[in-house]
């Protein structure tokens, strides 16, 4: 495959992701854009979903990673063949984001985080199989 293709499926995938992740931080720190989150059933994050998203977005910042590493756009500090198993498992979570995306009764999340997870999905299709 194209490496441009690899490159632009790993840097759109890093900087959804890191996108997320700052989304995440604004819902930790109380801002009213629950509703396209969790469910889409608070405004605003009670506390115990505060913490959920500050693990949400530890998370996050390590998937942008490592779609930055399955490129190979960041130097290699995990094995390759490691960061392709991951990739794989991170394949699978976006598979089953963008399901609990589609069957959220909020219409944001249905909205905006569906297409969103969709695409962070093709981009690690695309570096698992590819990169």
């Amino acid at each position: 495959m194209n490496p441009d293709i690899i490159y632009f499926a790993s840097s759109l995938g890093a900087l959804l992701s890191f996108l997320i992740a700052m989304f995440q931080v604004m819902l930790v720190l109380g801002f009213p854009y629950a509703e396209a989150s969790w469910g889409g059933k608070y405004k605003v994050l009670p506390k115990k979903l505060r913490v959920a998203s500050v693990i949400a977005t530890i998370l996050l910042i390590f998937i942008g990673f490592i779609y930055l590493l399955a490129s190979k756009i960041l130097p290699e500090i995990i094995p390759f063949q490691t960061t392709k198993i991951i990739m794989w498992i991170i394949v699978v979570f976006l598979l089953l984001n963008t399901i609990g995306n589609l069957a959220s009764k909020s219409k944001y999340e249905k909205l905006f985080m569906t297409p969103i997870s969709f695409i962070m999905l093709i981009c690690g299709l695309i570096l698992s199989i590819f990169g």
